[in-house]
């Protein structure tokens, strides 16, 4: 009896341990989802206007709690959704990291925490997370590149970013502007076609199937109006 109880007691406690980081993983996956959509709103109320506003220290904030004038007024004239915070946060995800590409971060975070929540194969995750990062990489670069060639009548640096801007001057520097540009673009074109279908075959495959019933569609469409005219 006595071993049967022990167990019964350690499938008990297996099971306990196993609930318990169920909780625990469905509570970090809820909490990365509210983030996703809180950084989503804040990137997609960015305003330039806010610049003025976002260039001041994080410790400052604890400032419009104070009372002090100064914070207060940027907190009020504050255009983004989430004010201050939201500011500071927007302006520094786009311009010091990879320009309007960064959007793809809120995207894969709400994405792994739903990942993380239904307890979905990670293997696939990965794939896509990694494939995403490079695209938006490519991206930034690919702005940063655009910021070189055009000069003056360039998109600003919000398309590019920081990181964007030294990708595209480390590609420049050892290839030219040309051969940069060409680079990238390939390198954009082939992680479309990674993301659409790892397999270059069969997505040529997949496009050449398309094509063909586009033909066939255009062939009954005609013998359809030749059908109709004899009558």
């Amino acid at each position: 009896m006595a071993p049967r109880g022990r167990q019964r007691s350690e499938v008990q406690r297996g099971e306990g341990k196993r609930s318990s980081r169920g909780r625990r993983s469905a509570i970090f996956a809820l909490l990365l989802i509210a983030a996703s959509v809180l950084i989503f709103l804040a990137l997609v109320s960015y305003n330039p206007a806010d610049e003025a506003n976002a260039d001041i220290h994080a410790t400052d904030l604890l400032k419009v709690f104070a009372g002090d004038p100064g914070a207060r007024a940027k907190a009020d004239t504050a255009q983004n959704w989430l004010g201050l915070s939201g500011a500071i946060l927007s302006d520094f995800l786009i311009k010091s990291t990879i320009g309007y590409a960064v959007f793809v971060l809120p995207v894969l975070m709400l994405f792994w925490g739903w990942v993380i929540l239904r307890r979905l194969e990670s293997r696939p995750a990965v794939a896509i997370t990694n494939t995403a990062l490079i695209g938006s990489l490519l991206v930034s670069a690919s702005f940063g590149m655009l910021r070189l060639i055009l000069r003056e009548d360039s998109p600003g640096m919000e398309w590019s970013g920081v990181i964007g801007d030294f990708l595209a001057s480390v590609l420049a520097q050892l290839l030219g502007r040309a051969g940069g540009a060409i680079v990238l673009l390939v390198g954009i074109l082939v992680t479309l076609v990674l993301a659409v279908d790892l397999d270059l075959h069969q997505t040529l495959e997949r496009l050449r199937r398309l094509w063909l019933q586009i033909l066939d569609w255009a062939e009954r469409k005609r013998a359809e109006r030749a059908e109709r005219k004899r009558r």
